[in-house]
């Protein structure tokens, strides 16, 4: 076993994530008969799946792997790969019953090797660079996990909000007005934040049309989910507990058809800030 391999194995053993390694390199002829080479993606957010049919936590997140697809589909800058250990035949079958809209390659028992995937299902994220930018095992939140992670990688290099302005309008349609209202206004360590949304136009006031993307940052750290809106009279409103390590907030609202209408950026003070 090389020494890449042997180090790759013993981060996943640790259950440590993997940060800044260089993804290694896979040439495979896909389920569809197409070639999937890791060096013709550069430039590409590029989601890898490792799994097979008879994995129970890997059906459980079938479904959810799908529904990532289809919202980053359009966008057409992120691969989705879901590497199988069953062979060609078996697969064929199975997906016959069982769709996954991931590019299904069969016979993958090397690349999991070079991964050094020791547990299934597994995610691999790798970035523009080709660098591995996060992994983990399991099927637990596999939907806000892998959409919070391809998001923070298509947001590197965009222009950041102004975190001095106390909104940032990323979108507006023309001839309607947004307005947000983050209460308190200096969010506490341990405390809930209270978001309310105003929305001029009519379409816009259904609960189901908004929702809210959050992230918390830490001292080395992040953590990011999706939080619904219920409505509160004329407002969509939204409440989100704050980590006692919190260091700053983001807070992004989406229509239903993923186009962002504001963004804000604040910062967490303890309590003897005040």
């Amino acid at each position: 076993m090389s020494l890449a391999r042997y180090l790759a194995l013993v981060v996943v053993l640790l259950g440590f994530r993997v940060f800044a390694q260089p993804a290694p390199a896979f040439d495979k002829k896909g389920l569809d008969g197409s070639r999937y080479m890791l060096s013709s993606l550069s430039g590409k957010i590029v989601v890898l799946n490792f799994w097979f049919k008879d994995c129970g936590a890997c059906r459980y997140e079938r479904k959810a792997l799908n529904s990532v697809v289809g919202r980053y589909q359009p966008v057409g800058d992120v691969v989705f790969i879901g590497f199988s250990l069953d062979d060609r035949d078996e697969l064929k079958a199975f997906l016959r019953k069982n769709p996954f809209r991931y590019a299904v390659v069969p016979d993958a028992h090397d690349v999991a090797l070079d991964y050094g995937v020791s547990g299934y299902p597994t995610h691999v994220i790798i970035g523009r660079d080709g660098e591995i930018a996060e992994r983990w095992t399991g099927a637990n939140d596999a939907f806000e996990r892998l959409t919070a992670a391809i998001d923070t990688l298509r947001e590197q290099g965009e222009p950041a909000p102004d975190a001095s302005s106390s909104s940032a309008q990323v979108h507006a349609d023309p001839g309607v007005t947004q307005d947000i209202l983050i209460s308190p206004e200096r969010p506490m360590r341990g405390a809930t934040v209270k978001i309310y949304y105003a929305p001029k136009a009519t379409a816009m006031r259904q609960a189901s049309e908004i929702q809210v993307i959050w992230k918390v940052q830490a001292n080395g750290s992040s953590s990011q989910g999706v939080a619904p809106m219920r409505k509160r009279g004329d407002l969509l409103a939204c409440e989100l507990k704050i980590p006692e390590d919190a260091m700053r907030l983001s807070v992004r609202l989406l229509s239903r058809g993923e186009e962002v209408i504001e963004e804000r950026v604040l910062s967490i003070f303890e309590a003897s800030d005040e």
